[in-house]
């Protein structure tokens, strides 16, 4: 029951960061070609994030050359991975203020399911872990 719970959690915040994203305005010339879709390099990069490992996503490329298949669409709906310099590329031309209506949005969503009070200290502080402090090697 706590696995299908945390998974209904995870669609529910990753449709609020879907639904986000699709106002942010796509700072590149609007085309036909583009290789990449906005919401794959916007969730390129969180993906990254995430799951704390900056090469996952050419692991997932290569499971998907082999295996035809990868996690990338399964978890993040990423149609067509992209790879690291272009996310920071198009990524580096978006201000991080666009990002803010996402941010409230999701802490938001957490506060209604009951999330956010577990990392509530005294009353009226919300913890959070910087990773950098503690050394994390992928931070």
């Amino acid at each position: 029951l706590m696995m299908v719970e945390e998974k209904s959690i995870f669609e529910k915040l990753k449709n609020i960061f879907s639904l986000n994203i699709s106002n942010i305005k796509d700072p590149r010339k609007q085309r036909s070609d583009l290789t990449y879709l906005f919401k794959d390099i916007v969730f390129g990069a969180f993906s990254m994030f995430y799951l704390q490992n900056g090469s996952w996503l050419k692991f997932q490329a290569n499971m998907q050359t082999l295996t035809g298949k990868n996690n990338a669409r399964t978890l993040f709906g990423i149609e067509k991975i992209p790879v690291d310099n272009h996310i920071r590329q198009v990524l580096d031309k978006v201000s991080p203020e666009s990002f803010k209506q996402t941010y409230k949005d999701i802490l938001q969503e957490c506060q209604n399911l009951g999330i956010i009070k577990q990392f509530v200290f005294m009353k009226e502080y919300l913890l959070v872990v910087n990773t950098h402090a503690l050394g994390h090697p992928n931070a």
